[in-house]
């Protein structure tokens, strides 16, 4: 699959030429200016699948030297430096490895999805924590009307009694 099928091919050629000097790429901007902030999930994975040149669900460093590549054939090597910046900055977990789902997020996936509704299990887990937290709110709110109506119910006991 062509990248120029996923991205508009002038926003490509125009991102490339925007880094084109050495020690000049930020992914952030890349990915911005190619276009994949307003693509959606399945548009970004499409991108990731064509960026991963092993077909191992990963980007390794080694490949991630070439991505520019992946956008154009003519896109040049990132240097060592550009390299190990943008792996740094998504490879959360150490590994060396930068994946399109889970905790090996690649950053470009959570631009794109920063514009979309919460779907799936994020969504869940959020709804989740917002019904544990009205549940402890409204058995606190339980507690306290049992101990005053108790305490109020003691005292009414003595008062009759008396």
């Amino acid at each position: 699959m062509a990248m120029s099928s996923i991205l508009n091919a002038d926003d490509i050629k125009k991102a490339l030429d925007a880094f084109a000097v050495a020690d000049s790429f930020d992914y952030k901007k890349f990915f911005e200016m190619v276009g994949l902030k307003a693509k959606s999930s399945d548009d970004v994975k499409k991108v990731f699948t064509v960026l991963d040149a092993d077909n191992s669900g990963f980007i390794e460093e080694e490949e991630l030297k070439y991505v520019l590549k992946g956008f154009a054939k003519d896109g040049r090597d990132l240097t060592d430096k550009e390299t190990k910046a943008f792996l740094r900055a998504a490879d959360k977990d150490g590994d060396g490895k930068i994946g399109v789902d889970g905790k090996h997020q690649i950053p470009l996936v959570r631009v794109s999805q920063t514009s979309q509704k919460q779907t799936g299990s994020n969504a869940n887990v959020e709804r989740k924590s917002n019904t544990r937290r009205q549940t402890v709110f409204f058995c606190g709110i339980y507690l306290f009307l049992i101990r005053y109506y108790c305490s109020f119910m003691a005292g009414s006991f003595y008062i009759f009694q008396g």
